[in-house]
């Protein structure tokens, strides 16, 4: 097979690898009727933004491109829907932080099977040296993708 041919096979590869997530996530999301992609995308920094799984308000406007105020009225909605929780530092009574509640974890982990579980499945049947080969390439290609932060 020429190059070319293994390109272009290894470019088709990818691209139904992205669509298949793609399909995934956003069957997933129309399963959760009352959240949207941007509450999912704000749970997800809420989550992943420290290992206390907690953010500062002036830190989800930051990553939203919203007002302060903006995000208040953002923080009491989710309040509200119990969502989230306000959590002041052990260390400074002043300063605040968002973290999710047990109901909203609850929300994501029965509409969003956890990633271990589906990478597990997906993997189950591969030989050592497949994986081993897998690595090496996702890594080339994890380094080519340019992301902002």
């Amino acid at each position: 097979m020429e190059n070319t041919e293994v390109e272009r096979k290894a470019f088709e590869t990818i691209k139904l690898y992205f669509e298949l997530q793609d399909t995934y996530f956003f069957q997933s999301l129309r399963r959760m009727k009352h959240m949207t992609l941007r509450d999912y995308m704000i749970f997800h920094y809420i989550y992943a933004e420290n290992p206390m799984h907690q953010v500062q308000p002036s830190k989800l406007a930051t990553y939203l491109e919203i007002s302060p105020s903006a995000v208040s009225q953002l923080i009491a909605n989710y309040e509200k829907r119990n969502w989230v929780k306000r959590v002041h530092s052990d260390t400074d009574r002043r300063n605040v932080y968002i973290s999710l509640t047990d109901e909203a974890h609850e929300l994501v982990k029965k509409h969003f099977p956890l990633e271990e579980d589906l990478i597990r499945k997906a993997i189950c049947d591969c030989s050592p040296e497949d994986l081993s080969a897998f690595v090496r390439v996702l890594s080339r290609i994890n380094q080519q993708i340019p992301i902002d932060e």
